[in-house]
C-alpha cells in the first residue's frame, strides 16, 4: 500500500487489489484507492486506479506495488508500479524478462488521471553498464517517493525512488522532472 497527502490536503491512499490471489506476476492484480478530504477521519467510496487484464504475458496482465508522491506545490501526484506477469527474484526474471514498470499521473490532485505508461527501458538502462550491471528485476520499494524539501531544478523539487533490485543489492534513482526522466543516483 502507499499513502499520500495532495497539495489540497486530502489524503489518497492505494493498494492493490489481488484477483488472482497472489503477488503481481501470478495474474490479474488491480490497483485500488481510497481519498479522505477529513485527515483520515472518514473515507470515500473505493475506486478502482487501475485495472489489469489478466492476459498470461501481456504487459497490462497486472498492476502492483504501486509507489507514490504527490507535488507540495502543485495539483500534480505520480504513482509508479509494477506491471505484466514476471516475478520477483523468480529465475525466469532477467534482463531481457525483466519487472515492468509503468505510471500513471494526475494533474488534479487525483480527480483524472493520465492513461498509464511503460517506462521500463528507461529504468533498467540506467544500470546496464558499471561494476553491478545488469538489474534483472527491480521495482520502486516501500510504497514511498520522497520529495527533496531543498533541491529544485526547473518547476519541480527533485524526487527519489528506492527500488528494490537484484542482483547485488538495491538501488536509487532520482528525478528533476517529477518522473518524466530519471537519474541513477550514485
Amino acid at each position: 500500500p502507499t499513502i499520500a497527502t495532495l497539495q489540497n490536503g486530502d489524503i489518497l491512499a492505494l493498494a492493490d487489489y489481488r484477483l488472482c490471489g497472489s503477488d503481481i506476476g501470478y495474474g490479474r492484480v488491480d490497483i485500488h484507492g481510497r481519498i479522505s478530504r477529513n485527515g483520515g477521519r472518514s473515507w470515500g467510496k473505493e475506486f478502482v486506479l487501475i485495472e489489469g487484464t489478466g492476459v498470461s504475458k501481456a504487459t497490462d496482465c497486472g498492476f502492483g506495488d504501486a509507489a507514490m508522491v504527490a507535488d507540495r506545490e502543485s495539483g500534480e501526484v505520480l504513482v509508479v508500479m509494477v506491471c505484466g506477469e514476471t516475478v520477483y527474484g523468480h529465475e525466469t526474471t532477467t534482463r531481457q524478462n525483466p519487472n515492468r514498470i509503468a505510471v500513471l499521473r494526475s494533474y488534479d490532485n487525483a480527480k483524472s488521471w493520465t492513461q498509464w505508461e511503460e517506462i521500463t527501458e528507461d529504468v533498467y538502462s540506467l544500470f546496464d553498464n558499471g561494476e553491478f550491471a545488469p538489474v534483472q528485476s527491480c521495482f520502486v520499494a516501500s510504497g514511498k517517493i520522497l520529495q527533496s524539501k531543498h533541491i529544485k531544478v526547473g518547476s519541480h523539487y527533485r524526487i527519489y525512488a528506492a527500488l528494490c533490485a537484484r542482483p547485488n543489492g538495491n538501488r536509487v534513482i532520482y528525478s528533476d522532472d517529477f518522473g518524466r526522466t530519471w537519474h541513477a543516483l550514485g
